[in-house]
């Protein structure tokens, strides 16, 4: 995808609207399922029983790449009209097979605007964020997914930025017993802890959610998944 317009540069205004309406409802649609599935997860059978009673919920939980993508490149158009040239973003997708695979409803896209909202929003100059995904081959010694097949593959997942970095110091404070001041370094934390959340019930121990960030320079963030097409894992025909 192109780092402006995208797809969406020919859109009148009416259309664009119907769009961000549409994406709304998704993500209030997204939260919803996720509230009621975190309410089953604490009854007495656990994330194992929602994953085996709950088949039609984790389907619709779950889309396709390329529709999260879709969801993601409004997103990204609608802030490159507000911010112009403050803002440029890269979309790059190894393989075009890759747009099949399914993952959690909205996983990047909140991602992405917290890099927006966190990250470059606060910046004086302008910023990038980048969206990368790509397959490998399962490796046997990544612990958190060792109970993928061997012959299997993992999707890797990064948002990157250049803004303003996270403070971790910050992010890591326990909450004190006085009512603490609202900080957007607390609805970022908050964010990345529901993402985790969301993962962990989803797949078990079967994912990494990685963050790396440097106060001032910006943030990766890194997902890894089984790659999954439908209801089956990809296998691996070959070395990456």
């Amino acid at each position: 995808f192109p780092g402006g317009m995208g797809g969406f540069g020919g859109m009148n205004m009416n259309n664009i609207m119907k769009q961000a309406k549409k994406m709304q409802e998704e993500m209030q649609k997204s939260q919803e399922e996720l509230s009621s599935k975190e309410f089953d997860s604490t009854a007495g059978g656990g994330a194992i029983s929602v994953k085996v009673t709950g088949e039609k919920v984790l389907k619709e939980i779950k889309i396709k790449v390329r529709e999260e993508l879709e969801i993601v490149q409004f997103y990204l158009f609608l802030q490159k009209e507000r911010y112009q040239d403050k803002l440029t973003y890269e979309i790059n997708i190894e393989d075009e097979q890759i747009k099949e695979n399914m993952i959690p409803r909205l996983l990047i896209e909140p991602l992405v605007e917290n890099a927006v909202s966190h990250g470059l929003e606060p910046k004086k100059e302008s910023g990038i964020i980048k969206v990368c995904m790509y397959e490998e081959n399962f490796i046997e010694e990544n612990d958190e997914i060792k109970k993928q097949k061997k012959n299997s593959k993992i999707l890797h997942i990064i948002v990157e930025d250049n803004g303003v970095g996270i403070d971790y110091e910050k992010m890591n404070e326990k909450p004190k017993e006085e009512a603490p001041q609202p900080e957007k370094i607390d609805h970022t934390h908050t964010g990345f802890e529901n993402t985790r959340k969301m993962l962990q019930i989803l797949y078990g121990e079967n994912y990494k959610f990685n963050i790396w960030s440097e106060k001032g320079k910006g943030t990766k963030i890194e997902i890894i998944l089984p790659a999954e097409r439908g209801e089956c894992h990809v296998e691996s025909s070959g070395g990456r």
